[in-house]
């Protein structure tokens, strides 16, 4: 059995891609090839470490505080199960793993706080498929899980990886930007529609109903019966 506490102080770090080890035609490209692959071989081995914690963290949810915190904010168990969330203990934290990736970020279910892996860069926050239909852009992990659920086939969350990465994904037919009510909401959603008109991308940009801060709250309003149902999909069919 695998202890989520084994890997609190993980220092991941991302992959060395396109690393080749060949022969070398001195000692010096020799040395350099070694080093390559020590390299590669050390962040091989924190990427399964992270993949390891990510599953410990999985194997905890049910029934846990996690599962508690993620159900009041209106997350079904479908969902839970459908983006593999964890929980950690002794951290009292929810664990988010980024899909189809080696990362993740914790939630403190008790300061509500977020922290990531040591050392690590940040990617995209990416459900679906980009490249088809209509993709939707918000802030946060939790937003863009509560879109899926309400039915949104591709969402991008831009947490801390920023607006620019933008420009590196496949280009879709039309994007939705749910900000959040908030000031630096609206500073991010501008940043990204520049992104979009730049990469020619029709947009529009939407917004919860006032008193709602992001599209978690709505899906959570959604659930103490403070916001009517189906208020997120309506922004999902906008």
């Amino acid at each position: 059995n695998i202890s989520a506490d084994e890997f609190e102080d993980l220092d991941a770090e991302s992959g060395v891609s396109d690393v080749s080890i060949t022969d070398g035609k001195d000692n010096k490209e020799n040395e350099d090839n070694k080093e390559n692959k020590a390299e590669w071989d050390k962040s091989q081995k924190k990427l399964e470490a992270n993949r390891r914690y990510i599953a410990a963290c999985t194997e905890k949810m049910a029934g846990s505080a996690g599962e508690e915190c993620l159900k009041s904010r209106g997350f079904n168990v479908e969902t839970i199960k459908r983006f593999n969330l964890g929980y950690h203990e002794s951290k009292n934290a929810v664990v988010i793993p980024y899909p189809d990736t080696a990362y993740y970020v914790t939630r403190s279910i008790e300061d509500k706080a977020y922290r990531k892996p040591k050392g690590m860069g940040e990617p995209l926050f990416v459900t679906g498929n980009p490249g088809f239909g209509t993709l939707y852009i918000t802030e946060g992990q939790l937003d863009a899980i509560s879109l899926s659920q309400a039915g949104a086939n591709a969402v991008i969350a831009l947490g801390g990886a920023g607006y620019a990465k933008l420009e590196n994904i496949r280009k879709p037919k039309r994007a939705v930007i749910v900000r959040d009510n908030d000031e630096p909401g609206e500073q991010t959603a501008n940043n990204a529609a520049k992104v979009l008109k730049d990469k020619g991308v029709p947009f529009i940009i939407v917004s919860p109903p006032d008193g709602f801060k992001d599209s978690n709250d709505v899906l959570k309003g959604e659930r103490d019966g403070s916001a009517a149902p189906g208020t997120l999909s309506s922004l999902v069919s906008s």
